[in-house]
């Protein structure tokens, strides 16, 4: 939740925080790119496995 959270403000998304302190703040919200990384379905059994998966994983 928290990630979302922090995504929506950098997406510039300032109606959705109407009523919180942020939406009264000095706060600009200006539209910042969100990259999404979902490591979850990567093994990590030891620390090389989880290289390899990382190597092969992501950036393939």
């Amino acid at each position: 939740m928290l990630i979302d959270t922090i995504s929506e403000a950098f997406s510039g998304d300032k109606e959705l925080f109407n009523g919180l302190w942020i939406y009264g703040s000095d706060y600009s919200f200006e539209k910042h790119p969100v990259l999404r990384l979902d490591l979850s379905n990567i093994a990590n059994d030891t620390p090389d496995i989880l290289k390899e998966g990382l190597t092969t994983t992501c950036w393939t």
